[in-house]
């Protein structure tokens, strides 16, 4: 898995960014930043690294490849962004390398509070999970009784039955939550490399998210000194875009 083929590079700034996107988006979305130099990466089994090769999706492998590519283009000091489950990737990095981040913006970020459905499908009941996405009926009657006995959000209700509509759409959620697993984060000690690096770390969350709200940021959050938050008046399929349009006009 070559660094080369996970990123793209927009605009020429010293102002460096790195950038991840979320599920079902690919590295162009950040094409949009203006007055920066965007290193915007695919996610696995996204963009150019749809097709990767499940032993190669491993956060050991990620870390490597993430540091060769701080190597190669010779980046020392840059801000990292990410939206939804791009903030596993951003997270990794700031982990293994805070000293090299001078701000961090999580939009709506996914894997700060696992939820119940994530760590069920990808932990013991992985075996329903594989079954689910080769026959979706099961998954669909699921999803309106949750919603009928208010389990889940309206809004969570239309993402997941969306999804699970579309058979590509549904390998790509399972190949990605599967992919990003072992993705994981003690969010203390994550919280004083932030502090003592002086990063300054900002969330980004949506007035009309219901799928990642402040309580799911909670963990890090209350551990952070002076994080900031905002509050765009949008639904999480539209906040990293109302955040890009809002920063560039």
């Amino acid at each position: 898995m070559s660094p080369k083929t996970l990123s793209f590079i927009f605009g020429k700034s010293p102002n460096k960014i790195l950038a991840f996107h979320g599920f079902g988006q690919d590295a162009h979305v950040f094409e949009g930043l203006k007055g920066k130099e965007v290193h915007s990466f695919d996610l696995w089994f996204h963009g150019h690294v749809e097709k990767i090769d499940r032993e190669d999706a491993t956060k050991e492998k990620w870390e490597r490849a993430i540091e060769a590519y701080l190597d190669e283009k010779k980046l020392k000091k840059f801000s990292v962004i990410a939206f939804s489950i791009g903030a596993k990737p951003a997270l990794s990095l700031v982990d293994k390398h805070p000293e090299t981040v001078e701000k961090l913006i999580l939009i709506a970020p996914d894997g700060i509070r696992v939820n119940f459905w994530y760590k069920l499908a990808t932990g013991i009941g992985s075996p329903l999970f594989r079954y689910f996405i080769a026959n979706p009926s099961p998954i669909q009657k699921t999803l309106l009784f949750l919603k009928k006995i208010s389990f889940i959000s309206s809004q969570t209700f239309k993402l997941a039955n969306q999804q699970s509509k579309n058979q590509a759409l549904l390998q790509r959620v399972y190949d990605t939550w599967m992919g990003y697993k072992s993705f994981k984060f003690d969010f203390k000690e994550l919280a004083k490399k932030c502090n003592s690096n002086k990063i300054e770390v900002q969330f980004v969350l949506g007035e009309k998210d219901s799928i990642i709200t402040r309580r799911h940021i909670q963990p890090f959050y209350k551990y952070l000194k002076n994080p900031s938050l905002v509050y765009l008046p949008t639904n999480h399929a539209l906040l990293l875009k109302k955040y890009i349009q809002k920063i560039d006009s």
